[in-house]
């Protein structure tokens, strides 16, 4: 400890006992010096000024700077109330050159300390506190809140923590709005549930009959629609439902917006209004409901481009203000009502993109844009629907270089006012380009994350959408890296000691991802990566974003090297660059808005996009995209001319040999919740109909909700409904006709809604393919409930009595059971008859989990790596090398999808056959977890990209590595010659077929 902590420490001391004092222990500061009381003819204390040597470019220097001059007064004005104090009323000049944070914050909390025990005012409990109804010391208080908030709004969060906790809190009691300050640093920090209960103690100080809060007592609490601080109650429940929204409370969430609505919604010059329209519209997406969150967002814009005319609020930017227009653009449906509906998902989000690249490049001078109202009175020279009572905009790219073939484009704005219609036309028309305002969005959500499941090539969109929000979002002030290319260099032999590996400087790899925690696939995507790569050549680190913290095994690979950034895009950055990485390899992208933009930046000479998220990420910032060459489709080394139109990623593919994928086979599962696993669909019913099972074999649920069903089978697809494309409906309806006591069991969302909208489409698809009349084929139009409150949508909505008995006993077969914890799915897995790889988006760690569990898994691969990640598994296990009867393509790979049926239905009803399959399965399901092969492939890459001069002798001796025989370049070439035969077998049959 330095002399000068010791000094403050001594002096403190002589005033009263310390209750805690908040150093951080940095700095060298000056010490104190000697000073002297002065004292006038009328024996009270005349005090000189406290003085601190700041630097101009000290942090918050105006706001230190005023309470030097307000502790300043109050200790003038003092009155001694005891004698034995006078020695302690002595002015601290602090000399030297610099000054520290610390420095300041520890003379703050002395003085905070000197002034309760100077006027000694006691509550109950024996501690003191100051009294905030004085005008000195309520000026004191606004003061500390300032440098608090200065603190807090540079990135300086643990120093206004300090202030808001260490100083107004401790000296403040009755002073409760620090409280939502303190939250917000957790949230930022990724700790929701301390949030949670910052916010709670607040509203219990400010509202209902315990009230401590001063403030509140005086002048009556803020949460009410006349309050005089009506914001402060806003922006805590608004924060409040942030919390709850990021520790799945849903409802709460809702509850704690429509509450802020209810109170303050009416009051467009609270600008935290349009914010919490923007994260209702984000609650309402992550429900289901889509409806309701486009017109979340597009409130959120009215309101904030409302304030943004207001000389009050003239600090608001045009491009943050279009914010919650750019969500309203990337919105895709979570879960699509029908396949017509997907079938148009890339025309509307390509249009509304349009719009978008429009708004940024011309403004809205280049739209033409008008209401429905005004178009339906010209329509007898404009050929157009007419919608009748729904509200809507006209749209069209006017400077749209395809603006010839582009008609009016009828964009519905469903539960929006008209007048809100009017005023969005003209909010639209009246902007300028917002390319010219671009460094003042910052985008807290993504929407568009969906379309990846809809199954359409989706590299130009994805491009566009990067290109566009490049444009109009934030930037980070970080030094830029000229773009690397791959250089292969030359190879060296083991016994040169001059390029000796242990005498190279190690290359700092650093991983950054969203979904490092126990129970998530990302993290253990890389875990073995992490741990195989050679300690002499690699330094690996990870950045993890968010609130889930990884488990014990990934820290343990790490040795420690984690870093928690939180929900703080800005620490993200900055601990990223602070670490000088070589390379950087984002785990993900799409799934989380601080990885996404994380990207465009450049922190590194490589930077490399992985599978976690199994598409480009259309970012010009990202170099390689790691696949393999079993994971992508066989046109890629056949085909010849240009494939732009079919090549999916913007990034220099590298293709590994082998499996290319890998997870650990004993793995660590975090403590859970079930309920939170389950969420609303542990409480919801989990049949399609009401019937009570008439129709059906099925006896009752067991301990995990898997039906027990009386001779027969069990077919499961249990993916995240999301990953459930309209197409594999039908599916499932022949799986059923083909088995007429099979049963099928899919996974219900947390959130019932979506769960609902899923079996509605089921429902649809089984009765117009099972009854012979079909009254489903006009599906009613969208209506809202007449109960606002509840926000349920009612689509395609069916009477009982419309559905036919077939339909009916059908339905009754297909049951959606509630999510499990990651510890009971081979459990779950292995109650299963045969397991449905769903298309045309899979999934690798579900995949690995089912045949680790040796239960048959039928996949059929697609054209592009989001649908193949199932095959390579199979292609490691080499089933035929058991059993010739069982080849992967004979008995679980798919060629289309009449084959994919075929397939299912033999396992499902063939007992026989089934073992025989399960058996080779479980001899072989070894070999694709912690897959060795893999974790070479990366460290070759690595050695490569970033230059160090290896041979692959040295560095699998270095690794430990022996290929096995799965693992040798025959293997691997019979597999790929496999494919490509396959494949030109079946374009040639396509050939003649359409002739």
């Amino acid at each position: 400890m330095t002399m000068k902590h010791l000094l403050l420490i001594f002096l403190c001391s002589c005033l009263q006992e310390l209750h805690s004092l908040f150093f951080t222990h940095g700095g060298d500061g000056p010490n104190a010096s000697d000073s002297n009381s002065n004292v006038g003819n009328d024996g009270k204390s005349n005090r000189s000024k406290i003085h601190f040597p700041i630097n101009d470019e000290f942090l918050c220097k105006s706001q230190i700077v005023k309470i030097q001059e307000t502790i300043s007064i109050i200790s003038k004005t003092s009155q001694r109330k005891e004698d034995q104090y006078e020695d302690d009323y002595t002015t601290f000049d602090w000399t030297g050159d610099t000054t520290s944070i610390d420095d300041i914050l520890g003379f703050l909390h002395c003085q905070g300390t000197r002034l309760t025990r100077l006027y000694q005012i006691e509550e109950k409990k024996g501690a003191y506190k100051l009294d905030s109804g004085r005008v000195e010391f309520r000026q004191y208080r606004s003061d500390l809140m300032s440098l608090a908030l200065c603190f807090h709004e540079k990135g300086a969060t643990s120093h206004a923590y300090q202030v808001y906790q260490g100083e107004l809190r401790r000296l403040f009691k009755d002073y409760a709005f620090p409280l939502v300050n303190i939250a917000h640093i957790h949230f930022r920090q990724g700790e929701p549930s301390n949030a949670l209960n910052a916010l709670q103690i607040y509203f219990k100080e400010v509202q209902g009959t315990h009230v401590t809060d001063r403030d509140s007592i005086i002048f009556g609490t803020p949460c009410h629609p006349k309050a005089l601080f009506l914001e402060d109650c806003i922006s805590a429940l608004n924060l409040l439902g942030l919390t709850n929204f990021n520790l799945y409370n849903h409802q709460e969430a809702l509850a704690a917006y429509n509450q802020a609505l209810e109170i303050g919604g009416g009051n467009n010059d609270i600008l935290v209004i349009a914010d919490i329209h923007e994260n209702l519209g984000t609650l309402e997406y992550e429900l289901g409901k889509y409806e309701l969150a486009r017109a979340s967002f597009l409130r959120a814009f009215i309101v904030r481009n409302v304030s943004r005319v207001k000389a009050t609020n003239a600090g608001i930017h045009i491009s943050s203000a279009f914010v919650p227009f750019i969500h309203w653009v990337l919105l895709v449906p979570p879960i699509s009502r029908s396949l017509e509906d997907v079938v148009m998902i890339p025309h509307a989000f390509n249009y509304t993109l349009d719009i978008l690249e429009t708004l940024i490049n011309h403004g809205g001078l280049g739209l033409e844009i008008d209401t429905c109202e005004n178009i339906r009175q010209k329509k007898s020279t404009i050929n157009i629907e007419d919608h009748g009572e729904e509200a809507c905009l006209y749209m069209r790219p006017g400077h749209h270089e395809n603006a010839e073939l582009s008609s009016l484009q009828r964009i519905v704005l469903r539960h929006m006012r008209p007048q809100d219609i009017q005023l969005m036309k003209n909010i639209i028309q009246s902007v300028p380009p917002l390319s010219l305002f671009a460094a003042h969005a910052v985008l807290e959500s993504l929407h568009h994350f969906h379309i990846q499941f809809c199954g359409f090539h989706e590299r130009s969109s994805l491009e566009r959408v990067s290109m566009l929000l490049s444009k109009v979002s934030k930037p980070l002030s970080y030094p830029a890296f000229p773009k690397m290319h791959l250089a292969f260099n030359s190879f060296q032999s083991h016994n040169d000691e001059k390029h000796n590996t242990t005498q190279l400087k190690r290359k700092t790899v650093v991983f950054v991802s969203c979904l490092f925690s126990g129970s998530e696939p990302h993290g253990q995507l890389v875990l073995d990566v992490i741990k195989r790569l050679p300690k002499l050549i690699f330094e690996c680190i990870a950045v993890g974003i968010g609130s889930k913290a990884p488990g014990k095994t990934f820290l343990s690979a790490l040795n420690g090297n984690y870093y928690a950034s939180g929900n703080n895009r800005d620490r993200a950055a900055e601990l990223i660059m602070s670490l000088n990485p070589e390379c950087v390899v984002f785990v993900e992208n799409i799934n989380s808005p601080i990885m996404h933009f994380l990207a465009y930046e450049r922190f590194a000479p490589i930077q490399i996009l992985l599978m976690g998220a199994p598409i480009t990420g259309g970012i010009l910032s990202i170099d390689y995209f790691l696949s393999g060459d079993r994971l992508e489709h066989p046109f890629r080394t056949q085909a010849s001319g240009d494939l732009s139109h079919v090549e999916p990623y913007t990034e220099q593919v590298v293709l590994f040999d082998g499996q290319a994928i890998s997870f650990p086979e004993h793995q660590y599962h975090p403590p859970q919740d079930s309920s939170l696993s389950a969420g609303e669909a542990m409480y919801s019913s989990y049949s399609i109909t009401s019937s009570n099972g008439d129709y059906s074999n099925h006896i009752g649920y067991d301990d995990l909700n898997v039906p027990i069903v009386e001779k027969g089978s069990i077919y499961m697809c249990f993916q995240n409904i999301f990953k459930m494309h309209p197409i594999f409906d039908s599916v499932i309806v022949d799986v059923l006709h083909g088995d007429p006591r099979g049963h099928f069991v899919l996974q219900a969302a947390r959130v019932n809604h979506k769960t609902n909208l899923a079996k509605e489409r089921i429902k649809k698809v089984v009765t117009e393919t099972t009854c012979s009349k079909i009254p489903y084929s006009n599906p009613v139009k969208t209506r809202r409930l007449e109960n606002e409150n509840e926000n349920v949508l009612s689509n395609y909505t069916m009477n009982e009595m419309d559905i036919c008995s077939e339909a009916e006993a059908l339905l009754s077969r297909i049951h959606f059971i509630p999510r499990v914890k990651s510890d009971q799915l081979t459990f779950l897995f292995q109650r299963a008859t045969v397991v449905l790889h769903p298309f045309p988006f899979d999934g690798s760690k579900t995949a690995s989990d089912v045949l680790g569990s040796g239960v048959p898994l039928v996949a059929f691969p697609q054209k592009y790596l989001r649908g193949r990640l199932a095959s390579t598994l199979y292609a490691t296990m080499a089933l035929h090398e058991i059993d010739p009867g069982v080849k992967s393509t004979t008995c679980c790979i798919a060629s289309d999808i009449g084959d994919y049926i075929s397939k299912v239905l033999r396992l499902g009803l063939d007992t026989e056959y089934r073992s025989r399959v399960a058996n080779a399965i479980q001899l072989r399901k070894h070999r694709i977890f912690d897959d060795q092969e893999t974790s070479f492939e990366w460290a070759r890459f690595f050695t490569r990209a970033l230059g160090v001069r290896i041979t692959d002798e040295d560095l699998s001796r270095q690794m430990d590595y022996v290929p096995q025989s799965w693992q040798k370049a025959e293997f691997h070439s019979e597999i790929i010659l496999d494919q490509q035969r396959r494949w030109r077998r079946a374009k040639m049959e396509a050939h003649i077929l359409s002739q």
